[in-house]
């Protein structure tokens, strides 16, 4: 029920509601599960049920509270919108049904393969891994993809505009670019010091398992995620509803061999082969994507040799890559008190990650500065 009043607050451009209104059914979802946890002897499931019902009930509240809105600028028109039909609405609005489907197995179809085949143990390690993970996708790569879409879908940009495409393009690139920077500073950062993190966070009982190795190899699958974020969002936003189909029909394909590689790697691979046929499927979408901005531009006007990082941030990165598993091992050969190895880890992963940022701060400036132009426009248009 909720869900009309979010698209209306995301097309009207209203963040701050959607900041509060998220953010308070969030905390509402995580206090009401540790609170019925700890406090009652209800199943977990019961637990985790009741917590998703306060999320709706405070999402649907809050964004219910553009209702007088809504009904203030229809003025008396409002049983007339309602009762208006439009095909190509309606032929529109399957297409993004079908869309969501495809996208609901690409996303959870790990899980379910996971369930069949995996052991309790298997699906916790997984759990807790992409829990984590997913962290750094909803709070960093989301903003960027919805003000990517917002530029990308307002920018209206005839193809016969020559200049206006050079300037789509160079905005394109650059948040790529930038957002392929944080993956790789996920991918060079996060496996040699998974298991430090996951021993802080969540104790021996994860860190002695499987789970660091699987989270590593998920921090190399953030970099995919990035890239895949802002090329969809530039993709969605220019298609017309017949390039929208071949979409559609493209991401039929993907989850087929998605669920098939999820079976056949899991396993052989257990935890680790879910990650690496999610990147399966990830590079197969990015490859429809980069197709498709391909044929959006001009020949003469692509160039995706744009998107990837000057040498000086490569050579950075991979001198930090380096120097932290040289770090992690040594550490491992010396044995010591887990105290102190942390210490050294961490402190060696600041100094690192610090002169990689400062590269990547002389080197990559242009490319940030798109970014903030992009979601300062969007700012200025709300």
């Amino acid at each position: 029920m909720s869900e009309p009043f979010c698209i209306i607050a995301h097309v009207w451009l209203r963040f701050r509601r959607k900041l509060w209104v998220e953010g308070l059914a969030t905390f509402s979802r995580c206090f009401v599960t540790a609170a019925l946890l700890y406090i009652t002897e209800w199943r977990p499931e019961f637990c985790f049920s009741a917590a998703q019902i306060s999320f709706g009930a405070i999402t649907f509240l809050g964004y219910g509270m553009l209702l007088p809105e809504i009904f203030s600028k229809a003025g008396g028109r409002i049983l007339e919108i309602c009762l208006h039909f439009d095909p190509g609405v309606l032929q529109l609005s399957l297409s993004f049904l079908v869309q969501s489907l495809v996208k609901l197995i690409l996303t959870e179809g790990s899980n379910y393969v996971l369930v069949m085949v995996e052991s309790q143990h298997s699906q916790g390690v997984f759990g807790v891994v992409t829990g984590l993970g997913s962290l750094v996708v909803r709070t960093i790569f989301q903003p960027i993809e919805e003000a990517a879409f917002l530029a990308f879908s307002r920018a209206g940009i005839s193809r016969e505009d020559a200049s206006g495409m050079r300037e789509l393009n160079r905005l394109l690139t650059s948040l790529v670019r930038a957002v392929s920077l944080i993956g790789l500073l996920a991918a060079v950062f996060g496996p040699p010091h998974s298991t430090t993190l996951l021993r802080i966070l969540y104790s021996e009982k994860w860190s002695n398992t499987e789970a660091p190795t699987v989270l590593g190899w998920y921090c190399a699958y953030i970099l995919l995620l990035a890239v895949n974020g802002v090329t969809e969002a530039f993709v969605h936003a220019v298609l017309d509803a017949r390039s929208l189909f071949s979409s559609n029909a493209w991401m039929v394909g993907v989850a087929i061999v998605h669920m098939s590689a999820s079976a056949m790697l899991s396993l052989k691979f257990g935890s680790v082969g879910l990650i690496l046929a999610d990147g399966v499927g990830m590079c197969l979408r990015i490859a429809f994507s980069m197709w498709c901005i391909r044929n959006h531009f001009p020949k003469h006007v692509v160039n995706f040799t744009h998107i990837l990082p000057s040498p000086r941030t490569l050579l950075a990165l991979a001198a930090a890559c380096w120097i932290s598993w040289f770090v992690h091992f040594s550490l491992l050969v010396a044995d010591m008190e887990f105290l102190p190895s942390a210490c050294i880890e961490i402190t060696t992963a600041l100094l690192s990650a610090s002169g990689v940022l400062f590269v990547m701060y002389k080197s990559e400036r242009a490319a940030w500065e798109m970014v903030l132009t992009s979601k300062s426009s969007v700012k200025k248009e709300e």
